[in-house]
């Protein structure tokens, strides 16, 4: 299963690549949210944006459905102030 949501989130992240509509960009979203919540058996409410990408629609998106946050990929630590849908995150691996 592990493999498959590794799989699963390289293919979104290449789809993110090809201007996607906001349309194909939703399914591609709302599609991994359910593999990830098969996965872990719990419900899935953060997003990280592929490469940490994205745009003011995506983010608009998100927060219309049900996302709680979103993060991308500036390194840093969250606080009061951080933006909800652009939250800083520390690189397990930077050179990714």
């Amino acid at each position: 299963a592990r493999e498959y949501l590794l799989k699963r989130v390289t293919s979104a992240d290449a789809k993110f690549k090809e201007q996607l509509s906001i349309d194909d960009v939703a399914v591609e979203i709302e599609s991994s949210r359910l593999d990830v919540e098969r996965y872990i058996e719990k419900p899935a409410d953060i997003f990280a944006y592929p490469k940490g990408k994205y745009t003011e629609e995506i983010v608009s998106y998100l927060k219309n459905n049900n996302w709680r946050a979103a993060v991308g990929v500036r390194e840093g630590t969250v606080s009061y102030d951080s933006p909800l849908f652009a939250l800083p995150r520390n690189s397990i691996d930077s050179r990714i």
